[in-house]
């Protein structure tokens, strides 16, 4: 007996996905069978897939998660720093809308919330008010459920004697930078004074990004440990992005937690939706698994 063999020959297949980028793919293939000549149709469905369409076959399909191993730099805009931005002099409780021209396909320019609890509001939502007491995100009372970046969600206080003692915001080329300086939290129940204890973070919005890998924002901490007691590092605050229907999915990172250090950096990126990387590879797995069957004459 002796194995069939067909003329052999090359077939180059040329992908062109929208913005004009091409991906070539060249297969040496001989006479197919019926059933041979599908599976090598959908071999070429698989690879047009995931070799050249893989960012924007997921452009739609994207989730954000959050990462403590990216790098990050603090960007002083408070009062001493070496780029002031603007005080928002908010008061306990208080919050304010800004605009700005600095988007991504996560959080779009145009207004944003400011609350002095630690977090900000995005897409308008129907209620500006960021509660001080916190919760478990998603959560109604952030913003009424609405769209919103926790870096510090606390009950934060404000001392009217102090000009350095602010919410100061700026935007930048690349991006746009919200920085809680030398906040205080709320009201001792004991007392009827401040919680001990300050912290100093940030949250920057950064411009542009709309494919898995970009990253989308930063919370960076440059001031959040305190050896006297009250919401130290975290252990009375909520730390996350919360959806609001946006599309990208919650994404809690921490509740009533001491996770913070002085320098920790949160990262906000994009990444594929975990079923539409299942899906593709699954497509590659059927398709390209090695075949039983060989014909003999």
């Amino acid at each position: 007996m002796r194995q069939c063999r067909g003329a052999s020959h090359q077939t180059t297949l040329v992908f062109e996905f929208s913005g004009g980028e091409q991906t070539t793919v060249k297969i040496r293939t001989s006479q197919f069978s019926t059933r041979h000549a599908c599976r090598f149709v959908c071999i070429v469905i698989a690879i047009g897939f995931s070799v050249g369409g893989y960012r924007r076959a997921c452009a739609g399909s994207l989730q954000v998660a959050i990462v403590d191993n990216l790098p990050g730099a603090f960007t002083n805009i408070s009062a001493t720093g070496a780029t002031p931005g603007t005080p928002l002099q908010l008061q306990d409780d208080e919050e304010t809308i800004v605009a700005t021209t600095i988007g991504n396909i996560v959080f779009p320019s145009g207004n944003v919330v400011v609350a002095n609890n630690g977090g900000l509001g995005f897409r308008n939502p129907a209620n500006t008010d960021l509660a001080p007491i916190n919760q478990a995100i998603p959560s109604n009372d952030a913003f009424g459920g609405g769209q919103s970046a926790m870096a510090f969600w606390d009950d934060i206080g404000d001392i009217d004697d102090k000009d350095d003692m602010d919410v100061f915001e700026r935007e930048f080329a690349d991006r746009y930078v919200v920085q809680w300086e030398r906040k205080t939290f709320g009201m001792n129940q004991f007392a009827g004074e401040p919680q001990p204890g300050f912290a100093t973070f940030q949250i920057q919005i950064f411009s542009g990004a709309s494919q898995a890998g970009d990253i989308v924002a930063q919370f960076i901490y440059e001031d959040i440990e305190d050896s006297l007691p009250g919401p130290d590092r975290g252990s009375s605050a909520t730390i996350g992005y919360q959806d609001g229907g946006a599309g990208f999915g919650n994404f809690p990172w921490s509740v009533n937690s001491a996770v913070l250090s002085n320098g920790t950096v949160l990262t906000v990126v994009l990444v594929p939706e975990p079923s539409t990387v299942m899906m593709m590879s699954l497509l590659l797995v059927v398709v390209i698994r090695p075949g039983r069957h060989q014909r003999r004459y």
